[in-house]
């Protein structure tokens, strides 16, 4: 829809397909705009046009994109097409885990220090909403996906970063090395006039740095770095004090590496040492949110957290026993990671999904008792409760997709909030 309001302002004769059956509101709109739509479909009209701008939730290798490739028809992804409008440069930042914790915290940092910076992308924003107010001294801070990455072709940030690259996706990848490919092209388009930010803790990003005529800018061990409160970046023998900050309020060692990666990138946007702003990063809905303390039993939303990578550092996030809800669509990935973590730390696991199968599999080594398996949001809020005792912590970090049970990770975690408060009511009890 953001494509659709942009393009028309400029003239553009469109035309919309959608196979589903979107919301009233949004063919309302495409009434009121005058745009010809089909729904519950794709006709032949779709390739009757000079280009198809294409959602980042089809596939690259769907037939009609097959096709369309077959008739000569160019293929744009939505960042591309604002790319190519955008005014302002460009930070893009990827990664298979924390890359809308960074993009946000990157651009709540800009922001503290003066500039306008604007936080689109993959987060919910599309670039193409945000261009009509955007300057030359704006900065668009961008969450980007394997998906929209990989039918790019000019696609070019002033400032790229990779966080980390693990196993994900690859119900929609052909393979990992696929999947590595995508996210690599974040930087093919860059010259030697741009910086790239990398990770040099993690073997895979690292092994990128060859991929890029970018200027390359190390956060981890030896470069930019977290030493207790400060984020320091070493250079020519000199240590340079990047930030200094109190507290930070997010839990977890994997928030302080998001940290020190979005330091790296301010420094590598001409933010002036000290970085001020870090205090004030509250984070994001369903990133480790903390939700209610009931009877001394902390509540925590994770629903963002789709991998069994990211659940893991959400469980290493706390010191005391944990009730794990988990489960949803699978992705076909390694569940090796979660069981490590969840070892001697998941006291019992409520499996919220249509087929938990493989999750049942990584969480074997608990007692038959200690695991329940439900497809109903308040009843799996109501066993965790149930099973836990004083001090201890409830979190849904699900390991997982959303699809099988509800339209996105957002609605996950907000169907988890409600429960927790109608449990806090005791609507349950």
């Amino acid at each position: 829809m953001a494509a659709v309001r942009f393009f028309k302002r400029k003239g553009v004769e469109i035309f919309a397909s959608d196979f589903g059956n979107p919301p009233d509101k949004s063919l309302q709109e495409l009434q009121n705009l005058e745009v010809s739509y089909e729904t519950g479909k794709h006709t032949e009209k779709i390739y009757a046009t000079d280009l198809i701008l294409v959602s980042p939730g089809i596939d690259a290798y769907h037939p009609i994109l097959i096709e369309a490739r077959k008739r000569k028809i160019p293929i744009c992804p939505e960042i591309e097409a604002a790319y190519h409008f955008c005014p302002s440069p460009i930070i893009a930042i990827t990664g298979t885990n924390g890359k809308s914790s960074v993009a946000a915290l990157t651009a709540h940092l800009m922001k503290q220090a003066g500039l306008d910076s604007r936080l689109v992308g993959n987060i919910g924003i599309p670039l193409l909403e945000e261009i009509p107010t955007l300057t030359p001294q704006s900065w668009a801070v961008m969450e980007v996906s394997s998906f929209q990455l990989e039918t790019i072709t000019h696609f070019h940030p002033k400032i790229s970063c990779i966080l980390n690259i693990t196993q994900d996706h690859l119900n929609r990848h052909p393979d990992l090395n696929a999947y590595i490919r995508a996210k690599a092209r974040i930087m093919e388009n860059q010259t030697e006039k741009d910086t790239a930010v990398l990770n040099k803790d993690d073997p895979t990003t690292r092994s990128l740095a060859a991929r890029t005529k970018a200027e390359i800018l190390w956060f981890g061990e030896g470069e930019i770095y977290l030493n207790e409160n400060k984020i320091i970046r070493e250079q020519g023998g000199a240590k340079i004090v990047l930030a200094q900050f109190e507290k930070f309020q997010l839990p977890g060692k994997h928030n302080l590496n998001n940290l020190t990666a979005a330091a790296a990138v301010c420094h590598a946007a001409g933010l002036t040492s000290p970085i001020k702003g870090i205090e004030t990063f509250t984070g994001l809905p369903h990133r480790l949110e903390f939700v209610k303390v009931i009877q001394e039993i902390e509540f925590w939303d994770d629903s963002k957290a789709t991998n069994p990578n990211s659940a893991a550092s959400a469980l290493k996030s706390f010191n005391s026993p944990i009730i794990l809800i988990a489960g949803g669509s699978e992705k076909g990935l390694d569940f090796h990671p979660l069981t490590e973590a969840a070892v001697g730390k998941v006291k019992a696991l409520i499996a919220l999904g249509k087929e938990n199968s493989k999750l049942l599999q990584a969480f074997s080594f608990l007692e038959k008792e200690a695991v329940f398996e439900t497809t109903e949001m308040n009843q799996a809020v109501f066993e965790a409760f149930k099973r836990a005792q004083s001090g201890e912590i409830v979190l849904l970090s699900p390991a997982n997709a959303s699809f099988d049970l509800f339209h996105s990770a957002e609605e996950r975690g907000d169907q988890f909030k409600n429960s927790v408060e109608k449990l806090s009511r005791g609507e349950w009890r």
